[in-house]
């Protein structure tokens, strides 16, 4: 849930379209690049489209910002490389991280703290509030599947 998983490079290039080692700071998600090559491929009934903002024109003007809200993160297992149940929401400057285990969160500006070494949560308790309460709405809205315990899991203590 952390930019260190979260925030990787893109790069992208298109002959005769773009411009060589052009560089932005708008952020993209997987869910964009659907929306993307619609736009490329000139497919003008987009309604039923899924999430995802079309970042096209930042191809050809890398100065231009993509106009979305909040990008979410929803990640409700364990994996093999020790990845936990978690969300995170990123509007802005702002970040919230929410674990599901334990319920904790955490809120950084990401603008000033991209290793999201301070979490602000306590000294901006109405950021974090905003952010959890648009994080839950959107689980909601998008019927998010959520881990759930497992009554018959036992635990076996090592030897």
């Amino acid at each position: 849930m952390y930019e260190g998983g979260i925030r990787v490079p893109l790069i992208f290039s298109w002959k005769g379209k773009m411009k060589d080692n052009l560089v932005t700071e708008n952020q993209v998600i997987g869910t964009d690049y659907f929306s993307t090559f619609s736009e490329i491929l000139g497919i003008t009934n987009r309604q039923n489209l899924p999430d995802g903002k079309s970042f096209y024109n930042v191809l050809l003007n890398p100065e231009k910002p993509i106009d979305r809200g909040p990008i979410y993160w929803h990640y409700p297992h364990f994996s093999n490389q020790e990845g936990r149940p978690g969300a995170a929401i990123r509007h802005g400057d702002f970040k919230l991280v929410e674990m599901y285990e334990t319920g904790k969160t955490e809120l950084f500006d990401l603008t000033k703290d991209m290793s999201e070494t301070k979490d602000l949560s306590a000294s901006n308790p109405a950021k974090a509030k905003e952010l959890k309460a648009a994080l839950a709405a959107w689980r909601k809205e998008v019927n998010a599947n959520m881990p759930q315990r497992n009554p018959d899991y036992k635990k076996v203590a090592k030897k």
